[in-house]
């Protein structure tokens, strides 16, 4: 599905509405920064309640969780539409097989096949799901705030492996959301380990 249906489609199924976030196991940066903007964009759309489900997350998206320190779910929260990032569908997914809704929506950028029962927006030439997501709020006109914008660009420098992986589209989706506020340097702490640690831990190595 092209982006301006997948918006659309969107636009027609979140207003007042609950929406749950799913995205995969061991979540990274890009997936993580995926979802935490489309609880932006589902509240922008005018979902009544909206929350993430990323409490299994790998060391860098636990940093970019710190940093943004997202609201949690309550345990009685009962979602009616769900949204997966940065993984093929709800089976793919980190507790996403608890949803018990079939109201489906997929955003990623892996090739995976068709998702099951899920209103898709796949895109396996984009190097990270956050520069889908950038496409998406542009369609719908949502502007991200500089701290979404740094979390995108965070997300979007893990997956390119700090544009070593980069495409015209993930180069393009950096300099707009640093342009949008984006800070580089934070962006960039989310995207790398830290260097001082692995030189540490290369050096005790060798010293066996």
């Amino acid at each position: 599905m092209e982006v301006g249906s997948f918006a659309t489609a969107l636009e027609g199924a979140l207003p007042g509405k609950k929406v749950a976030v799913f995205s995969h196991p061991r979540v990274d940066p890009d997936g993580f920064a995926s979802a935490y903007a489309m609880v932006f964009v589902a509240k922008k759309l005018g979902a009544f309640r909206v929350y993430a489900y990323l409490d299994d997350m790998n060391s860098l998206a636990k940093r970019m969780n710190t940093a943004l320190n997202p609201e949690l779910p309550p345990e009685d929260f009962v979602p009616e539409v769900a949204i997966v990032t940065d993984t093929c569908g709800l089976k793919y997914s980190h507790r996403g097989r608890e949803f018990s809704g079939n109201e489906v929506f997929v955003i990623d950028h892996h090739e995976c096949g068709k998702p099951e029962l899920a209103t898709a927006f796949v895109d396996v030439k984009s190097s990270s799901s956050g520069e889908l997501v950038l496409d998406l709020m542009d369609v719908l006109g949502v502007r991200p705030d500089p701290v979404l914008a740094t979390a995108l660009l965070g997300g979007i420098l893990f997956d390119t492996g700090v544009f070593k992986y980069a495409t015209p589209h993930s180069i393009k989706a950096a300099a707009k959301l640093i342009d949008l506020g984006a800070d580089y340097g934070t962006a960039l702490s989310f995207s790398k380990r830290d260097q001082s640690k692995n030189l540490r831990m290369a050096r005790l190595k060798a010293a066996q």
